[in-house]
């Protein structure tokens, strides 16, 4: 008996797998396809096989929710594990960061400093020529160097 033959006899539409074993049940008997399929469902054949469907539906919500917990179990163990792995060198990192920020605050002062005693030592250079020059004149000797 074909499938579609079993669904047309019954009005039950079974799985590939159910019709499989409903195949098998009948191929195990020496009624034909139209005495099978009234034996099938004066059986309860229909109501069998919605409480298998019922528990395997069941089974397989427990499955998922059995592997949502492992999921989420692994997850918070995966973060705490990263976290104990590159926390310490996220923390380190931000140290590092913070200190090249001071290094170059420093650096920029140093250099506004040196700028400053650059053009303070250029103007007390003018300042000494000009004053060389002017004890040059006052005392009528040219400066020998």
């Amino acid at each position: 008996m074909m499938r579609s033959e079993f669904i047309e006899r019954t009005k039950f539409e079974p799985t590939a797998d159910e019709y499989a074993e409903i195949e098998n049940e009948y191929m195990g008997t020496d009624l034909d396809k139209d005495a099978f399929c009234k034996m099938w469902k004066k059986q309860g054949g229909a109501e069998r096989l919605m409480r298998l469907r019922a528990r395997k539906i069941e089974d397989l919500e427990a499955e998922i929710a059995n592997k949502d917990k492992l999921f989420e179990t692994r997850t918070a163990a995966d973060a705490k594990r990263y976290h104990e792995l590159f926390g310490k060198d996220r923390i380190q990192m931000q140290k590092m960061e913070n200190d090249i920020k001071t290094l170059k605050g420093i650096w920029e002062e140093t250099d506004r400093q040196l700028a400053d005693a650059n053009a303070r030592t250029a103007e007390a250079e003018r300042k000494l020529a000009v004053l060389k020059e002017a004890f040059a004149i006052i005392t009528g000797k040219e400066e020998q160097e």
